[in-house]
């Protein structure tokens, strides 16, 4: 029998992130039992961001592929912004074929896409209602922007909800949560798990190494929780432990001071996904302070497949798959509860039992993913 046909359409972001390793992923994934094309689009075009809603040349070219591949499958990943909501339209002419579309984050239902402003959560705005956004100016702290993603969003809504689409995949209980509450029928809507391959030798890298130090690795934002971190570090200043941060962002500098302040924290830099992969193996716990909702995020997943711990919020990821309750989290946004968790890190024999629940946490996750 001749292996069906998937054709995966993403939009790329000027910076690599949790998107493009997921999207890396899921293409040698399928590429195991589908006949895998891909169409790509990207931002580097910033002219782009005015056909945000609807883009003529990415509705031709996704046109002309569906035509061309004639694909069983239509897998709409990113779309934002480049690619815009024209690959959604285009699909319309696919008719035999199945259309799933894949949320990564929040942007339906907030301008910003993680439901955070001024330092904290904020949920003002919904997929029916975001008038809050022209207010604070949530995208880029501008109206004009803000409007562009708003109509984009609220056009991919209702291409969503309308019989177009076939199946909308989300990553977590919340994004399910707020689908259905703008309507969407709950049967149409189906929580995945993100698909993560990698090195095999990246195990054996974790099992020979010392593990002697934490690590951050993402984005060096604020709403990342870097400076929680950093700060809190500081104050329980355990010149035993040592802070590894990798990434970039407008806080590099503010890393690079606390580097050169102090002996406990060392900055890499940016690095490429292998050398990342070397350090997360060699480290003794993924730190990850976010203050953001969060969608499925890959440096988690990453340190879960060779049982690297975790100190992390109760974002809904584990809510919706650490069904057994095996791992410790600290309460979204509270810096004390982030200080207490990480303070008990440092005890040999918590790090030791919490190890184990991750261990047993991942096992569990994994395992209906391989």
């Amino acid at each position: 029998m001749p292996k069906k046909k998937i054709l995966i359409i993403f939009n790329r972001y000027k910076f690599f992130g949790g998107e493009e390793a997921a999207f890396e992923n899921e293409k040698r994934f399928y590429s195991k039992d589908y006949i895998v094309k891909t169409l790509e689009f990207s931002n580097d075009n910033l002219f782009n961001l005015i056909f945000s809603i609807f883009n003529p040349y990415a509705f031709f070219k996704t046109l002309f592929t569906i035509i061309l591949f004639k694909p069983d499958i239509i897998y709409l990943n990113n779309l934002w912004y480049g690619a815009s909501n024209s690959p959604v339209v285009a699909s319309f002419f696919a008719r035999k074929a199945t259309k799933k579309i894949k949320l990564h984050n929040f942007r339906l239902s907030c301008s910003k896409a993680d439901h955070y402003l001024d330092n904290q959560t904020c949920t003002k705005c919904s997929i029916k209602n975001k008038r809050y956004s022209y207010k604070f100016k949530c995208y880029k702290n501008s109206l004009f922007t803000t409007f562009l993603i708003n109509l984009y969003s609220n056009f991919q809504a209702k291409l969503i909800k309308s019989s177009l689409i076939d199946e909308v995949l989300v990553l977590n209980n919340l994004q399910k949560e707020i689908l259905t509450k703008y309507g969407i029928k709950d049967k149409k809507i189906k929580i995945v798990k993100n698909v993560l391959t990698i090195r095999s030798d990246y195990a054996a890298e974790h099992n020979k190494s010392l593990k002697k130090y934490f690590l951050y690795v993402g984005r060096l934002e604020k709403e990342k929780g870097l400076l929680d971190l950093l700060d809190t570090w500081k104050s329980i200043n355990n010149k035993n432990e040592i802070l590894k941060i990798i990434g970039d962002g407008s806080l590099r500098e503010d890393v690079k001071k606390y580097a050169n302040d102090y002996n406990n924290i060392e900055y890499l830099g940016f690095l490429d996904h292998h050398l990342i992969e070397n350090e997360i193996a060699n480290s003794k716990c993924l730190v990850f302070p976010t203050r953001l909702f969060e969608g499925q995020p890959t440096v988690i997943l990453e340190a879960m497949k060779i049982g690297i711990p975790v100190i992390a919020p109760n974002i809904s990821f584990f809510e919706t798959f650490d069904r057994k309750s095996y791992v410790s989290t600290y309460k979204l946004g509270d810096i004390q509860s982030f200080e207490s968790l990480l303070r008990n890190f440092f005890d040999i024999n918590f790090y030791e039992r919490e190890k184990n629940n991750w261990r047993l946490f991942s096992d569990d996750f994994f395992k209906e993913v391989d």
